[in-house]
Formats: structure tokens, sequence, C-alpha cells
């Protein structure tokens, strides 16, 4: 299935839109397609894993930073870095029908 895309109708989300939609409302809560008004949910399997490539990578950096000993503030800027990565990620995000 195409990313930001109704599983219905086919109607595909722009990036402005879907990311009104991603940070305007709850990650469980459904929305209606705009075309066919159904009720579509995000993958929430898909983004488990997003969740879980980024978490890995926050949680490997102090010990990196204490194997290389280096300062704090590049640390800081991998982690901002990885965020913005996952946020990226989230827009091939897949939606689907709601969870019964």
């Amino acid at each position: 299935m195409k990313s930001r895309t109704c599983p219905r109708c086919g109607y595909t989300y722009s990036l402005r839109e879907y990311y009104s939609e991603l940070f305007l409302k709850h990650p469980k809560s459904d929305w209606k397609c705009k075309q066919c008004r159904t009720s579509i949910s995000f993958d929430h399997s898909w983004r488990k894993s997003i969740t879980m490539y980024s978490m890995i990578v926050i949680m490997l950096l102090p010990v990196l930073i204490f194997i290389f000993d280096t300062t704090l503030l590049p640390s800081l800027i991998l982690i901002f870095f990885d965020m913005l990565f996952a946020i990226f990620l989230f827009s091939f995000d897949r939606l689907s029908y709601p969870e019964e």
C-alpha cells in the first residue's frame, strides 16, 4: 500500500495535510477520509518500528559518548537529527482501517 493513502478509495494526502493530521490529533484517534468519509487510522505496527529505531539510537548515544569521551553537545545534536529523521519517516506512514 502506498504511504499516506486511504485504503478504501486511494486518496493520497499531501504532506501538509498529513502533518496537520499527525501533529494535531491524538495518535490513536481516527479520522475520516476527505474523499470517501471512511474512518481511517495510522498503521500502528509501522509506527512502532520507527519509534523503536529512534529509541535504540538514542539509547546508544550515551555509550558512544562514554567510549569516545566526547562532550555532550554532539550527542544532543545527534538526538535532534534523529528526531527529525523519525518525523521524516512518519511521512511514509501507511493508513489502515481502525482496529476494533
